[in-house]
């Protein structure tokens, strides 16, 4: 039961930045529009969308120590393994 406590959490944990990451992707596009009304200089959105970017690919490397850890704490099967590393990817 702990195994499938864990596994909830960390799904639960990626939903919630996956939801982040969503945030600031609308932040990149307001910033992007109010950039255009107010004419104000490029260096303020690109800033934006470098934070952005970092920010997925730190998400990325952090989901891949995720699956890197719970694959080697259960003795998971081959397909198994493939099935989680899909349910993180999503």
């Amino acid at each position: 039961m702990s195994q499938l406590h864990l596994l909830l959490f960390i799904v639960l944990m990626i939903f919630c930045v996956s939801i982040f990451l969503i945030f600031l992707n609308v932040v990149t596009m307001m910033l992007q529009m109010n950039r255009r009304i107010l004419r104000l200089p490029q260096n303020s959105l690109q800033s934006s969308v470098t934070l952005t970017f970092n920010s997925f690919f730190c998400f990325n490397f952090i989901l891949i120590i995720f699956f890197l850890y719970i694959s080697s704490l259960f003795r998971f099967t081959c397909l198994q393994k493939i099935q989680l590393f899909l349910c993180l990817c999503w």
